[in-house]
């Protein structure tokens, strides 16, 4: 006889609100795998309120549920437990065919903060540019903890980690919309969605980012140096000044026209 059978009678659902009251963390644990959708969802949510470290490893397996709700309430679980064995898995929900999920993945994530930044910072290798946007709101929420990590970004021998470093950088000194909906949505010409100024950067630390985007104007590989220009621009630092100035006689053209906007920004910032 299983402990659903004892609890609740053979062929009934347990219930669900009872097993939570009462603590009993391995009868809802066994709940995630009920036959009934919403035994399993309700039971997710509750392994996440009293589930603890025990929570962790079934709730992960939950995160491949066929039910998308299902799915929804374990990512909520994990981020409300923050263990930094649900990194990997909830970045793998951000790519979730449903917005729900990835949303709450999402959350999940910004929840468990500073050990999930390296990994969020590998996946800016990926060919793909949806995921990176998700990846991008997620440190933009986390906030200054991710600085460090992405100057150390700015280094790596992948182009495409040293250009999205360098747009999360510029990217993290504004405050985005309260659910900005191309970030956690789908994709491509909302990846490069501007965002309005909230929070100077005196008070989100990306100042401390400057020397090592002006080393990027020298990149060899012209993203880099583009999307180096458009962060100092953004972060708004004097020391920019010089450095943007040479970048006006860059031999790409992009490079020069996102040097000339960020000298106005910098302009209109100490006018």
């Amino acid at each position: 006889m299983g402990i659903f059978d004892r609890l609740s009678g053979k062929g009934k659902k347990p219930n669900v609100e009872e097993l939570k009251r009462k603590g009993d963390v391995e009868a809802l644990i066994e709940a995630l795998r009920h036959e009934d959708e919403e035994v399993r969802e309700y039971a997710a949510e509750a392994v996440g309120k009293i589930g603890g470290k025990r929570g962790v490893e079934p709730l992960v397996e939950t995160l491949k549920d066929g039910s998308w709700r299902v799915r929804m309430w374990a990512a909520w679980a994990l981020g409300n437990i923050r263990d930094s064995r649900a990194v990997e898995p909830l970045i793998r929900a951000l790519s979730d065919d449903r917005l729900d999920v990835r949303r709450l993945a999402a959350e999940a994530l910004s929840n468990i903060g500073e050990p999930a930044i390296a990994p969020l910072i590998k996946v800016f290798s990926d060919e793909g540019s949806d995921r990176v946007a998700r990846v991008q709101y997620v440190l933009w929420n986390i906030g200054n903890a991710v600085v460090v990590p992405l100057i150390k970004a700015l280094d790596s021998d992948d182009w495409r980690v040293r250009m999205r470093a360098a747009v999360a950088l510029g990217r993290i000194n504004y405050e985005m919309a309260k659910d900005p909906p191309g970030i956690i949505l789908d994709p491509g010409a909302i990846f490069w969605l501007d965002t309005k100024i909230d929070v100077p950067a005196s008070k989100r630390d990306e100042a401390r980012a400057v020397e090592s985007l002006i080393q990027a104007l020298s990149d060899e590989v012209v993203n880099v140096r583009r999307y180096a220009a458009w962060a100092l621009g953004k972060i708004g630092d004097a020391r920019a000044k010089e450095p943007l100035a040479k970048a006006l006689k860059d031999k790409d053209e992009g490079v020069r026209a996102r040097a000339a906007e960020a000298l106005e920004k910098l302009k209109a910032k100490k006018s």
